[in-house]
């Protein structure tokens, strides 16, 4: 009793969405070919309320398939597989993505050689609801692990792992690799892990000059703040949820920090204390140079 249609040969995968309160089933997906007969992959999504309950529930969510550029695209870039990683409430996607499927123009197989087609990548897109992907990573050609250098045991291609693990104040990225591309023989295939700062997968930078960035409104429900930052000079004013300072924590109050590098930093005002603005609406506003902002909360 199959619940989808051709679930083809890739990762499969299943994940719980604790925000929506549904499983989500991630599958491959095939589309008509065209007549000279290449295969077309997509990707298809699903999810269910309950599996225990009825395992066969499955309700389509959407199929697609890369073609922003026009109909032809499948023979630039096509999905060869997604999994669906959520972290904090946004959904990281994993991606195989197969670039120029079925070109063999480079030559024979070469083990030593590293090819640019009939590879595959590995990319990340986010989303806020599971289903609307943002692709500019992909269209920008930057990937989450680049592939190997000529010679290497992972020159042609980088498959992702169906889970990102989180351990030691670092993200670990397990994947597998190979030394051909798709549509050759593959003697060396492995598994190999990368490792990314907690909460590095984007920043906000500053160079020289010194910037700034303003957060939406919020209601401050902890008791102290708390900032992933790294760089030469660092500060942090808040202000209320019009966006006007604050009196002790902002201008001459708020304390410039140097050479910083840490995953929590707790960011002071002189004689003030942030928990003293409990229960109230803020902003905050961060001040950097020669700086990259990562991310913040504030702990209850």
């Amino acid at each position: 009793k199959p619940v989808t249609s051709r679930a083809a040969d890739t990762t499969n995968h299943i994940t719980w969405d604790e925000d929506a309160k549904v499983y989500r089933l991630f599958t491959r997906t095939d589309y008509p070919r065209p007549p000279d007969g290449l295969e077309v992959r997509g990707t298809r999504s699903m999810t269910n309320p309950d599996i225990k309950a009825d395992p066969t529930d499955w309700k389509l969510v959407r199929d697609w398939k890369f073609d922003r550029e026009g109909p032809q695209e499948c023979r630039r870039r096509q999905i060869y597989g997604l999994s669906d990683w959520i972290y904090h409430g946004v959904h990281f996607a994993q991606m195989m993505v197969f670039e120029w499927p079925n070109d063999l123009s480079e030559g024979p197989v070469d083990h030593h050689k590293r090819h640019e087609r009939d590879v595959l990548e590995y990319y990340i897109a986010t989303s806020r609801d599971g289903d609307r992907w943002d692709l500019s990573w992909v269209y920008a050609g930057k990937k989450m692990i680049t592939r190997g250098p000529a010679g290497s045991w992972d020159k042609d291609m980088v498959i992702p792992s169906s889970e990102i693990i989180t351990h030691d104040d670092k993200h670990w990225l397990y994947y597998a690799g190979s030394n051909e591309r798709h549509g050759a023989p593959r003697p060396a295939q492995g598994i190999g892990v990368a490792t990314l700062r907690l909460d590095g997968f984007v920043y906000l930078e500053a160079g020289s000059g010194m910037g700034s960035v303003t957060t939406k409104p919020f209601r401050l429900e902890g008791k102290r703040l708390q900032v992933n930052v790294a760089g030469e000079e660092f500060r942090v004013e808040v202000l209320d949820g019009k966006g006007k300072p604050l009196p002790g924590y902002c201008g001459p109050e708020a304390e410039t920090f140097t050479n910083v590098d840490n995953l929590r930093f707790e960011p002071q005002w002189k004689g003030s204390l942030l928990s003293a603005l409990k229960g109230r609406v803020v902003r905050l506003k961060f001040h950097l140079k020669k700086a990259r902002l990562y991310s913040f909360q504030v702990p209850r």
